[in-house]
């Protein structure tokens, strides 16, 4: 069993601050007047799982409707989908569905997903409830966090969780193929499996 790159998506309509959860994550900054992205900024990091080296590139892709058809490449090959959305607009929680389904159509059948409710900090500006995002999270069938790139609340925690879980399930996917005992050759896949 070897695997050597995990790819993890960080998806989201524009303006709920996936780029400064990035910036927070790699830099331990946080810029104001941070600009939208704009195409594709990718970033990896080293993890040891297991006693196994792995390597995470995370792909923060630009949320405007005009990049669409890149995330939905990128989703291709991913291992796992950080979903994001502004604790704030309640418009960007009511869009996770969409993500959820782009991901659902274009993604691996057991891709990864956690749900982050970002800018916690704002809690007079609030729309979103802690418990309507747990139960969206429980719909979906994956795990919650709230936090914020603001303060930092969370943001190594909820990146560094999706990197472990993934890590977990293709290591268990590839698991299972090794294990097969089966003379017939594999019949070919539309769907990529891990890595």
């Amino acid at each position: 069993m070897s695997i050597k790159c995990l790819k993890i998506l960080i998806l989201d309509s524009i303006t709920v601050g996936k780029t400064s959860i990035f910036i927070r994550y790699f830099n331990n900054a946080f810029f104001q007047n941070n600009l939208a992205s704009i195409g594709i900024d990718v970033k990896s990091k080293d993890f040891s799982f297991e006693n196994r080296k792995v390597k995470v590139d995370y792909i923060d892709i630009a949320g405007q409707e005009r990049y669409r058809s890149i995330s939905t490449n990128y989703l291709k090959g991913a291992d796992g989908v950080l979903l994001v959305f502004d604790l704030t607009k309640r418009e960007s929680f009511n869009l996770i569905d969409e993500w959820v389904k782009q991901t659902e159509e274009n993604g691996k059948d057991n891709i990864v997903k956690i749900l982050f409710g970002n800018k916690n900090d704002l809690k007079d500006k609030r729309d979103i409830s802690e418990e309507e995002g747990k139960q969206l999270a429980k719909n979906l069938g994956c795990d919650y966090y709230e936090g914020s790139a603001k303060t930092g609340e969370n943001v190594n925690l909820v990146m560094d969780k999706i990197a472990e879980i993934t890590y977990l399930i293709c290591k268990d996917e590839k698991k299972d193929d090794s294990l097969s005992l089966s003379t017939e050759k594999p019949k070919k896949k539309n769907k990529k499996g891990c890595c």
